[in-house]
């Protein structure tokens, strides 16, 4: 048997790959748009981006995130939340490791 993907994954098992990438800005530039919803399932990457995009998450509206508490750990997770709620989103509802986070009006 073979298991592989982020469900059997640790953090001491984590290596790296580079890939290329394209920011959320570039994004938004190229389509002269302003994204206000993010749909969040990047096999425990969720902290870092989060980290490098607090503006982002001030203009959100809409949060999903799926959390990888086996690669970044419950103290990650209330990072994550902490980094949510700094930027005014306010938790609504969580299902298995899926959550949702909205603006607070």
């Amino acid at each position: 048997m073979i298991l592989s993907g982020s469900s059997t994954a640790g953090p001491e098992s984590i290596g790296r790959i580079d890939v290329p990438t394209t920011t959320v800005e570039e994004l938004e530039a190229a389509h002269g748009m302003r994204f206000d919803a993010l749909v969040m399932d990047i096999e425990g990457g969720e902290l870092q981006f989060m980290r490098e995009n607090p503006a982002l998450l001030r203009q959100l509206n809409f949060v999903s995130v799926e959390f990888h508490e086996s690669i970044i750990l419950s103290a990650g997770i209330a990072e994550c939340e902490q980094l949510m709620a700094s930027a005014g989103l306010v938790h609504a509802e969580t299902v298995a490791e899926c959550a949702v986070w909205l603006r607070a009006n």
